[in-house]
Parts: C-alpha cells; sequence; structure tokens
C-alpha cells in the first residue's frame, strides 16, 4: 500500500474519465480516493465575489474561463481536505492523465527524495507563444544540480526490467529529480507536502483565486519547487484527437450551411 494519500479530481458525471483514471491506478495496484470536482458553470455570483474572481490577476490579463474557475477551486478544495485529514503528502491527479507504472517508486518512499522539496511536478509543459517548449522526453531541470533518484531495493521486477529494456526510449531513461530551468505549468500531475499546501490556501485568501490552478502553483514562491524528469505523468492525447474530430465535423456542417444559404440567396435576389 502507497504511503502518500492519491486524489484524483474529477467531475461527478465524467463517468468514462473516472473509469479510466481508475482502471489505470487499479492495475499498478495504487489506493486512491476520488474528489468530486466544481464545475465553474454553476458558480453563483456570491462565489465569484467571495473568492475574487470578478478581479484580473497581474499574472494574467484576463478573467478565469468557468472551466478554469472550477479547477482552481477544486484543487484549494483538496488542500483544504489534506490539512483536515493531516495528510504530510498527497498526490493530486486530474482524470485525463496517462501514468508511468514508475510512479511507485515516489509513493512508496516521498520522504526520502534527494532534494528538499514542498511541491514536485510529475507532469508538465512549458506554454511558449501557445506551442509546447519542452516534451515530456526531455530533460527540463537543471542536470548539473539534479539527482538520481535511486529505487528502494523493495523494488518489483517489471519495475526493474522496465528501466533496464528501455522501452520507447523514455521508460529506460532513469530518473532524476531537479529544479526547472524555466517556469512549468501544468496542474495535472503533482505531489505537495501539508506546508504547501498551507501556504497555496493562505495566498488565496490573501490575493483571491483569479490566478489558475496551475499559475497559482508555480507563482507561489513557494521554496522547493522541483520537477522529475522525464515526465512520469502525461495527458491523454486520445481526447484531444476525439475533440479535434469533433471541430472538423462542426466547421464542415457549418460551412456547409453558410454555402447553401449563399446559394438561396443569390437564387432570390438575382436580377
Amino acid at each position: 500500500m502507497n504511503q502518500t494519500t492519491v486524489y484524483v479530481i474529477s467531475l461527478p458525471w465524467a463517468k468514462q474519465r473516472r473509469d479510466r483514471i481508475s482502471s489505470q491506478l487499479a492495475s499498478l495496484g495504487i489506493k486512491y480516493e476520488i474528489v468530486d470536482a466544481i464545475d465553474g458553470n454553476f458558480l453563483s455570483p456570491y462565489d465569484l465575489l467571495r473568492h475574487k474572481m470578478h478581479l484580473i490577476s497581474k499574472f494574467k490579463s484576463r478573467l478565469l474561463t468557468p472551466g478554469e474557475q472550477g479547477a482552481t477551486l477544486s484543487h484549494h478544495k483538496v488542500y483544504e481536505l489534506m490539512i483536515k485529514r493531516n495528510d504530510q503528502h498527497a498526490l493530486i491527479l486530474e482524470d485525463d492523465v496517462l501514468i508511468d507504472e514508475r510512479i511507485k517508486l515516489l509513493l512508496d518512499n516521498p520522504g526520502k527524495l534527494p532534494l528538499q522539496w514542498n511541491i514536485c511536478y510529475l507532469g508538465y509543459f512549458y506554454d511558449t507563444l501557445g506551442k509546447p517548449f519542452f516534451r515530456a522526453a526531455q530533460y527540463p531541470i537543471d542536470l548539473w544540480g539534479s539527482k538520481q533518484l535511486k529505487s528502494p531495493n523493495k523494488q518489483s521486477k517489471q519495475a526493474k526490467q522496465s528501466e533496464q529494456s528501455g522501452q520507447s526510449g523514455q521508460a529506460g531513461r532513469k530518473l532524476r529529480v531537479g529544479k526547472f530551468i524555466l517556469r512549468p505549468r501544468g496542474a495535472f500531475g503533482y505531489m505537495l507536502t501539508q506546508k504547501a499546501a498551507r501556504l497555496l490556501l493562505q495566498k488565496q485568501t490573501t490575493r483571491g483565486a483569479a490566478l489558475s490552478a496551475d499559475r497559482a502553483l508555480s507563482n507561489a514562491a513557494i521554496p522547493g519547487l522541483v520537477g522529475i524528469a522525464p515526465a512520469l505523468i502525461t495527458h491523454d492525447d486520445s481526447q484531444v484527437g476525439e475533440c479535434r474530430d469533433i471541430l472538423k465535423r462542426c466547421r464542415a456542417t457549418c460551412l456547409f450551411l453558410i454555402s447553401r444559404q449563399y446559394n438561396r440567396f443569390r437564387r432570390d435576389y438575382e436580377v
């Protein structure tokens, strides 16, 4: 049984996503708890004023979308749950991620990371003009100051074989822990201590929740911000492909309707 508490943020009606993330964690033998996410579309004006979401943060020149508002409050809900249950460490996941099996090395020994940490990114990206600057297979951390994450003696044979076999180029790479070269983005998979959860909630009370969850993490200026390279948690690209197919069909339908209406207009008003 893992020593780190694992929380999965998921909307109550997202059954397909819940089943997907549950099957992944169950196959790895990881005990977890699903936390019902907050839907930003159903927030009342009082909630927006209470959390100061009607303000524009200095780090962002626009208001948060309803999806970002719900995600931010959902992460704050997990922080409060950590403090209430006195969890020293916790892993927070969103329900649309893919998990590497080597994550069990961290869950079994969270206090034995080679560096002092309060927030440890297991999945991340860099947003440079809308395009990812680093991919998950590359090393976005400072290699000179990083340290290798050594596996304990109780590591399973399957995990050892995956490290030695070098499957798909990334599974065979050794895990390293270090500080980031650039400021990371993404709140879909990270570990944090109870101290970091308290600091994040304190910042929420002072400046509100006008900043999205991923930017609140990277801009919090909390000491001990580290990351694992290569990334152990990535987004599920199949969801992106499905959305692209839907958008293509909607675009084709709209173009067909516009062209048909235009032809009718020409036929009716043609001299």
